[in-house]
């Protein structure tokens, strides 16, 4: 026993000085709805109920390494799967930081308020959003999507350089495609490995005293690599992006998208639509309110936009531009026990040549957040349409969940 309690004294006194900071947290969630409806007659009321992945963080950091590996319960696989939630970063001085593994949260990702924090957890439980299977096309999607720099969330090894104060130079080099480590190729490629290389990041960030941030990138595509399944792809997208800070209590985040043109198998020139993000907070006491909005360009080919084709089941494509707006006001009530949102939005996607097809969606979603201790109350409405001016569906559903975090 007295060598078993050494061995642990000594197992301690290692770990303690590996791991200067340990920490275990975690999360999980129940959501569903109390009933749900829609305007075809041949529907019934219904209800249903969902859980939420359960998470378990061990979060760990000594005097200049550290990292992270999130184990996860659910009935399916996490959105991104394809490889463990996993990664270690090492930071031997101030000017570089070296970073293994797979974050699907994402690194170096440029919109600071049109992404996932912008309803943040709300999304998971009440809230219509790019993640929630609510009624929709992807158009109103776009508000998230379009005009700033992603991030990295794939496998892979990144490297970050800090020459100057308020300047930061990323780049990442992926294991495979997307979200995936084995995702890279066929076994009839000659180096199937070395497909992963088209997908490299790059991203520079200035930051410009109190005034904002400017951030460039670019995104690698299958386009990069020749001979290749795929090369009908462009080589990869160029991302620009302004975050204003000046103005107290106001920030405002422009970003452009511009995915470099290439030439297709009839060797005619594929210029990709651009695509623009705009996003924006204020608040001043209890009341605040978010906005963002999206827009993609129809694509060009050979200098020209196509006009929209019809195939024969009446669905429509191409020439199309995508435009789309979310508006986020909130309210702080009862000293902060509760908290109100009118989440609304507006989607549309207008067809050259085909005005008759063009489609939009819309909803209204009121909700409230109840925080009491450790755990979130959800609840709320959600009403949502889509459709053209000939035929368009209409459906509600009352929501309600409770998030557990520790």
């Amino acid at each position: 026993m007295k060598k078993f309690l050494a061995v642990l004294v000594v197992f301690t006194l290692i770990a303690g000085v590996a791991f200067a900071d340990v920490s275990l947290g975690g999360s999980f969630g129940y959501a569903a709805d109390v009933l749900k409806g829609d305007n075809n007659d041949a529907h019934d009321l219904a209800s249903a109920q969902s859980s939420k992945a359960a998470t378990l963080d061990l979060n760990f950091s000594g005097e200049n390494y550290g990292g992270r590996v999130r184990l996860y319960g659910a009935t399916t696989g996490p959105w991104w799967s394809g490889s463990p939630f996993a990664f270690a970063w090492w930071k031997p001085s101030d000017q570089f930081r070296f970073q293994i593994g797979h974050n699907p949260d994402g690194n170096f990702g440029a919109a600071q308020i049109t992404g996932w924090g912008f309803l943040g957890s709300a999304q998971d439980y009440v809230a219509i959003c790019n993640d929630s299977d609510d009624l929709g096309t992807d158009v109103r999607k776009q508000v998230r999507k379009a005009g700033f720099y992603p991030g990295f969330s794939g496998v892979g090894a990144l490297m970050s350089i800090y020459p100057a104060d308020g300047v930061e130079v990323n780049f990442a080099l992926p294991f495979g495609k997307e979200h995936s480590d084995t995702d890279i190729g066929t076994a009839t490629m000659k180096y199937p490995t070395w497909r992963a290389l088209a997908y490299f990041h790059t991203n520079v960030g200035i930051k410009i005293g109190d005034i904002g941030k400017v951030n460039l990138s670019f995104k690698g595509d299958e386009g990069l690599m020749k001979n290749l399944p795929g090369e009908e792809k462009g080589p990869g997208d160029i991302y620009l992006s302004f975050f204003l800070t000046a103005v107290e209590n106001l920030r405002v985040d422009v970003g452009l998208d511009y995915p470099l043109p290439y030439n297709n198998d009839s060797d005619l020139l594929v210029a990709p639509g651009l695509k623009i993000g705009l996003g924006a907070t204020y608040s001043a006491g209890d009341f605040g309110v978010k906005f963002r909005a999206g827009m993609v360009l129809p694509q060009a080919i050979d200098g020209k936009v196509p006009d929209a084709t019809v195939s024969g089941t009446g669905t429509v494509s191409g020439g199309d531009t995508q435009f789309a707006v979310n508006l986020l006001p909130y309210f702080n009530l009862l000293d902060g026990k509760l908290t109100a949102y009118l989440n609304t939005g507006l989607g549309i996607q207008s067809f050259k040549g085909q005005s008759d097809a063009t489609i939009i969606d819309w909803y209204v979603n009121p909700y409230v957040r109840v925080p009491a201790g450790g755990l979130t109350f959800w609840a709320g409405f959600k009403l949502i349409g889509t459709g053209t001016k000939d035929k368009s569906t209409t459906a509600w559903s009352i929501p309600i969940g409770v998030s557990v975090g520790f």
